[in-house]
């Protein structure tokens, strides 16, 4: 009988895991995410760095900065300007 028991911990401990990452916002879902090619009919709002758990993490704090920075898009970079100041 000990297995249920720690099923329920084990998916509780999932659970808190789960609620501990970083949630996309309703406001983040609205920015697009463009090409290089794109980004050149674009006009730069900021540059930032973000940094997650994962991945995934790390695309969903993007996106919810890029959002509260007033941005509708965005594009990855390896830390160079690609539109020209």
């Amino acid at each position: 009988m000990r297995a249920p028991s720690l099923l329920i911990m084990a998916f509780t401990a999932l659970a808190s895991l789960a609620a501990c990452t970083t949630q996309l916002t309703s406001e983040g879902a609205k920015v697009d995410f463009v090409t290089a090619s794109a980004a050149s009919q674009c006009d730069e709002i900021k540059m930032f760095t973000v940094q997650g758990s994962g991945a995934d993490e790390a695309l969903r704090i993007a996106f919810n900065e890029a959002a509260t920075l007033g941005a509708d898009s965005m594009i990855l970079t390896s830390g160079k300007r690609l539109i020209p100041e």
